[in-house]
């Protein structure tokens, strides 16, 4: 059997989700992610108050989180293609006492959505591509 790189995520969706909606198998870009960034996350993640030094900005957000420690843990807080390394999603998630974390579940005050998180989760497992034309 032949296979790409470009054919590989599919495959190993189709793999991994077996029985699960189609819909979890689509790709993620980093504009999405922007988006619930910017739509749930900002507000209090802004460049000039940072909430855990962290700004969520969409001009600065890729930047300022893929390959880049968190303060909190030893880990990125987004590991592209690792989501248990992933600190931000532990976040998300709720997770993240388990790796040492502190603090809140974010956001803060709104959870976020199950099809949000699934979006950050796709993208993250999906290498974390800054999809949005920014340079890093």
């Amino acid at each position: 059997m032949h296979m790409t790189l470009r054919g590989l995520p599919v495959l190993l969706c189709s793999t991994l989700l077996i029985g699960a909606p189609a819909a979890q198998c689509a790709d993620a870009s980093f504009a999405e992610v922007s988006a619930i960034f910017a739509r749930q996350c900002v507000m209090c993640h802004q460049p000039y108050d940072a909430k855990g030094e962290l700004t969520l900005h969409p001009a600065a957000a890729w930047q300022n989180v893929v390959e880049v420690s968190s303060t909190q843990v030893d880990m990125f807080l987004v590991a592209p293609g690792d989501l248990e390394q992933s600190y931000l999603y532990r976040k998300l998630n709720d997770t993240h006492m388990e790796v040492g974390g502190s603090g809140d579940q974010m956001p803060f005050d709104a959870k976020l959505t199950a099809e949000d998180l699934e979006t950050i989760r796709t993208w993250i497992e999906q290498g974390a591509q800054n999809t949005t034309g920014e340079p890093r």
